[in-house]
């Protein structure tokens, strides 16, 4: 994943059973290779998200998604 590319990832997560129960669309600022990490711009605001529940768009992401 490289800066400035378009991802889902895990807008909220159930924290006892790791299931996500929601996905987000939004741009990539910047990855973490050593901590794993990604932080994401989503409808304005900035946030830090875990590796696993990132996942690059593609080029038709909306058309392209599965679970």
């Amino acid at each position: 994943m490289n800066q400035g590319d378009l991802v889902w990832f895990a807008y909220s997560v159930d924290t006892r059973s790791n299931n996500v129960l929601d996905w987000g669309l939004g741009i990539l600022l910047e990855y973490s290779v050593i901590q794993k990490t990604g932080t994401v711009l989503y409808n304005g605001k900035i946030r830090r998200v875990r590796g696993e529940y990132l996942k690059t768009a593609g080029k038709h992401p909306l058309k392209n998604w599965t679970v």
